[in-house]
């Protein structure tokens, strides 16, 4: 996430050419005529100039289709903010063993020392469960090892051979980013396609195509191995198949809670779902339809799940 979203600050910087605000020239910049090249420094800009590239930067994060919980807010900061959750919660989860409460963390300094000394609790076991998950299944055709990623051979038309291309090039830090750097890591495309739509927002039409291939691809490969073991998109797909009116299910926009919605089946023609999201009066206005085979809605391409499944942060 930090790399891709400085990046695109930093460029806009570039193509802005900012200067600094009278009042902190001297006093802080130390140069009248400096201009603003690193994010870190925008708070020095007038707010005019920061208002201008503020809303760049919200226009290159929706072109990019990064999610955030409020609409105006940055990607990164977010990012940031659910990481220092999740650390405290892990600190809350292990002081038990540690003896240390958060409440007792004065300094910076200390939190970061007892997230090393939980990490290194914890880093025997997770060794272990990396051990027995190593043995990659018959569908993983993606290895992921340090900044490489290898694609083994694979069943495909010559457009979705183009779009996975595509797909590792633009997309492959999602899979870079999981596990250990230099342990090999291996994928399914449909793992991949999950990590896609979980990072980012599928009503981009061109990420929502990335998306819907790598599903398509991992299918038929998946029908030329004989004995490949079920995979949970594969349990979800017989879920779909099984679908009656009046059934519930969950539609994750985004991870956000507002975007999780529960809708009801008001039929199913065997080709086509129509659902009405739960409490919404049934017009054609509010339905909203799904492929009845894969179960993604139309045109969006966004997953159907059991309700349930899906966790928001803010839980």
């Amino acid at each position: 996430m930090r790399p891709i979203v400085v990046g695109y600050q930093t460029q806009i910087l570039q193509e802005g050419q900012w200067k600094v605000r009278d009042e902190f020239s001297e006093r802080i910049a130390g140069d009248k005529e400096r201009v603003i090249l690193d994010p870190k420094e925008s708070y020095l800009m007038s707010e005019e100039d920061f208002s201008v590239f503020n809303n760049r930067c919200q226009q290159a994060q929706a072109e990019l289709g990064l999610k955030v919980e409020k609409e105006g807010n940055c990607a990164l900061c977010e990012a940031e903010h659910f990481r220092i959750k999740a650390e405290h919660a892990l600190i809350d989860a292990m002081a038990p063993i540690t003896k240390i409460e958060l409440s007792n963390l004065v300094f910076m300094d200390d939190r970061k020392k007892l997230l090393d000394l939980i990490l290194n609790l914890l880093t025997p076991y997770v060794a272990k469960a990396r051990e027995e998950n190593a043995v990659p299944t018959a569908l993983a055709f993606l290895t992921v090892h340090g900044h490489n990623i290898a694609v083994k051979e694979y069943q495909a038309t010559t457009a979705e051979g183009e779009t996975v291309k595509l797909a590792v090039q633009s997309f492959g830090h999602l899979l870079k980013a999981q596990g250990l750097f230099l342990d090999l890591r291996h994928f399914t495309f449909a793992e991949f396609a999950e990590a896609i739509q979980n990072a980012y927002s599928i009503v981009n039409p061109r990420t929502a195509e990335v998306v819907r291939a790598l599903r398509v691809v991992h299918e038929r490969n998946a029908a030329l191995i004989p004995g490949a073991p079920e995979s949970s998109e594969d349990k979800r797909r017989k879920w779909v198949a099984a679908l009656q009116v009046g059934d519930e299910v969950e539609v994750p926009y985004s991870l956000a809670a507002k975007d999780i919605l529960r809708m009801k089946v008001i039929s199913n023609n065997g080709a086509t779902l129509r659902l009405l999201p739960i409490g919404c009066v049934d017009t054609s206005q509010n339905w909203v339809m799904a492929d009845a085979h894969h179960g993604w809605t139309v045109p969006y391409h966004i997953k159907l799940v059991p309700p349930g499944t899906t966790i928001s942060p803010n839980n």
